[in-house]
């Protein structure tokens, strides 16, 4: 069940079904809330998400799927600049570091990992196809059983804290590591552009899937009538109704 959602979700996305889903994350109210707190003030801003959201993964459930919600959140951070961004996210049974500079980190895996499961072998090349998000490539995932540690320093004083946002093995060694930036513009301006490409060729192979399917019905309607049409000649030859 869980394989055939993703490949029904990679479909959609590859193409450009729901392209325009205007399907959402959060309601009104937690909008409205997360607005309200964007616009406040802060030296350290973190935004947790269940699901991941710059990941260009369409398999995995994530904000991908929700393009005007993406859109928002997006377009709210970059009204909104938050000094030392840093997304946290989980769900996948993986770790990951997302975005220009690691704007995003993924940590999930205490219990078990996608390199656990019976397909656990293809887990590392699946994510190794999927890099355009990624912070560091190949270099940027963990596939290992793996907790995620946020480390501040404000021995520089209130106004210039050191964030270190880091995924750590069961032995609590660290595996990836990040400097969260102070200014994520940059990566937001990126992952903006990233969504547009992706809308614009969703819809390139959405009109594409399109013919191919108006094609297949027209061809499907020709065979039907060339079939109904050698039958009632068969049938006219065989009582004699046709001189050849």
């Amino acid at each position: 069940g869980a394989l055939m959602a993703a490949g029904l979700r990679a479909l959609c996305i590859a193409f450009g079904v729901g392209s325009v889903y205007d399907g959402d994350v959060l309601g009104d109210q937690q909008w409205a809330w997360l607005e309200q707190q964007l616009a406040e003030p802060s030296q350290v801003t973190v935004l947790v998400s269940s699901v991941q959201v710059l990941t260009s993964n369409s398999l995995v459930e994530s904000w991908l799927h929700f393009p005007l919600a993406l859109r928002r959140l997006l377009a709210l951070l970059q009204l909104h600049p938050q000094h030392h961004l840093l997304i946290v996210s989980g769900d996948v049974h993986y770790a990951e570091v997302l975005g220009r500079g690691g704007v995003e980190m993924t940590s999930s895996g205490m219990t078990h990992t996608c390199a656990t499961a019976w397909w656990g072998a293809a887990c590392a090349p699946i994510l190794r196809s999927f890099s355009a998000h990624r912070h560091e490539g190949d270099a940027g995932f963990y596939t290992g059983y793996n907790f995620g540690t946020l480390d501040l320093d404000w021995s520089a004083g209130p106004s210039a804290p050191k964030v270190t946002a880091s995924i750590r093995d069961v032995n609590g060694t660290q595996v990836l590591k990040v400097a969260v930036q102070e200014d994520a513009t940059a990566a937001l301006q990126e992952a903006m552009a990233q969504l547009q490409r992706r809308e614009q060729e969703g819809v390139k192979w959405g009109k594409v899937m399109a013919v191919l399917a108006v094609g297949a019905v027209g061809g499907c309607v020709f065979l039907r009538v060339l079939k109904a049409v050698w039958r009632s000649l068969l049938g006219k030859l065989a009582s004699g109704g046709v001189v050849i």
